[in-house]
């Protein structure tokens, strides 16, 4: 929409999906993603956007598979924000700027988009015209997927999937059983850390069956994948696919435990791991179903859990859970640095009623907040050290 008279809005454009260039477009569940980049030596605004919904998720276990391959949604496109024109797009069939053999399943959440960059000396960087550098995108198969932004380029030289070969996928956590069959519907959270003086990406993500919120079957999990690698690397390396083998099992909080052998055994187990941690999500049918916020270095995240299948007389409210984590481990941001903690000192039970959205950031004077849910108190950041800032989140500019 042109809206430069607010009074007499115009259509500048729009996108038909299900055929032409658009072919695999499915249900536009989520908002574009509007960034700027360089293509060919031009600036350029531009919108990012998945593929969308396949209404085929919504079939439970469709047949005998425990994974649904979708025939729409499936792919990823960049567009001229100004006249619609595509400039660049993926998907597992032919006629895309990339083809890509894993990109199988429906992407009904926005992607991620990034603006990060290391300098001659190798400190990290936002470049002054803040171009996009990198988008993060989950999909219903369980992975999460990569790609770097070639500045300067066009064509198939525009983008470059990250992953095993450049096959795009970042992470795959999917499994060959009902209860592995997790999916992602929501935009991951990135967020840059200090491991140990290191910087690190983390990109962070809960699964959960929002096509079937009662399900009880599907065991869902919140991860924070880690990466060192923070920009392209060079051609000839292959990042690979992290998997849960991958990532440390942080669901017990051991390192917060208060016997000294396993406390210290976990500590151990968890600086060999360098791929990031997960929380297997313990409640019966307990999922996550909308995004996560990181800030000042904690993470909060809502879940969903369904009422018991043996109340079948009464309405399927369920109740919704609040967690809030330190990003570095996992451990509870209720409890000190050091102290002893349980999985359940992790999260807050809410009294909203369905399924809560997602927790908000907001800022006030000198302090910021976040807000997990309407029925629980704000909880206030702690705030970084004043300093040279290297992070912009190009979806939020």
């Amino acid at each position: 929409m042109d809206i430069t008279d607010k009074a007499n809005p115009k259509l500048l454009w729009q996108i038909n999906g299900g055929s032409g260039s658009f072919t695999k477009l499915g249900q536009t569940w989520s908002a574009p993603v509007k960034t700027r980049i360089n293509v060919g030596g031009t600036l350029t605004d531009v919108l990012i956007f998945a593929g969308g919904y396949d209404p085929n998720q919504d079939t439970l276990n469709n047949g005998d598979s425990v994974y649904t391959v979708d025939t729409q949604g499936n792919a990823i496109y960049i567009v001229n924000a100004r006249t619609g024109g595509l400039i660049w797009s993926a998907s597992n069939a032919t006629g895309h700027t990339a083809t890509l053999a894993k990109m199988r399943y429906s992407m009904p959440s926005s992607v991620r988009v990034i603006d990060i960059q290391k300098d001659a000396s190798g400190a990290l960087v936002s470049d002054s015209e803040h171009l996009a550098d990198q988008f993060f995108v989950g999909d219903m198969g369980g992975q999460v997927w990569r790609f770097y932004i070639n500045n300067g380029q066009s064509g198939a030289n525009l983008i470059t999937p990250a992953g095993t070969s450049n096959d795009g996928v970042f992470a795959s956590i999917g499994g060959t059983s009902a209860a592995a069959a997790r999916r992602f519907y929501h935009e991951p959270d990135v967020a840059l850390l200090n491991v140990k003086g290191t910087p690190a990406l983390s990109i962070n993500i809960g699964s959960g069956y929002r096509g079937h919120p009662l399900n009880q079957v599907i065991q869902d999990r919140f991860y924070a994948f880690r990466t060192s690698v923070l920009v392209k690397p060079a051609a000839t390396t292959s990042e690979g696919t992290l998997t849960e083998s991958s990532l440390y099992n942080a669901t017990e909080n051991l390192v917060q435990g208060t016997d000294a052998t396993a406390k210290q055994a976990a500590a151990d187990a968890f600086a060999s791991t360098s791929g990031g941690w997960y929380i297997a999500l313990k409640a019966s049918g307990e999922k996550v179903l909308s995004r996560a916020l990181t800030a000042g270095g904690q993470l909060y995240f809502n879940t969903y859990e369904p009422n018991s299948a043996n109340a079948l007389c009464k309405a399927s409210v369920g109740r919704n859970r609040s967690y809030g984590v330190r990003l570095l481990d996992a451990t509870p941001v209720s409890v000190p640095v050091g102290g002893s903690g349980t999985y359940s000192d992790r999260y807050t039970n809410s009294n909203s009623e369905g399924i809560s959205g997602d927790p908000q950031l907001y800022c006030t004077g000198n302090d910021c907040y976040v807000l997990p849910d309407p029925s629980i108190d704000p909880k206030k950041i702690p705030m970084p050290p004043l300093g040279k800032t290297y992070w912009i989140d190009t979806n939020n500019p």
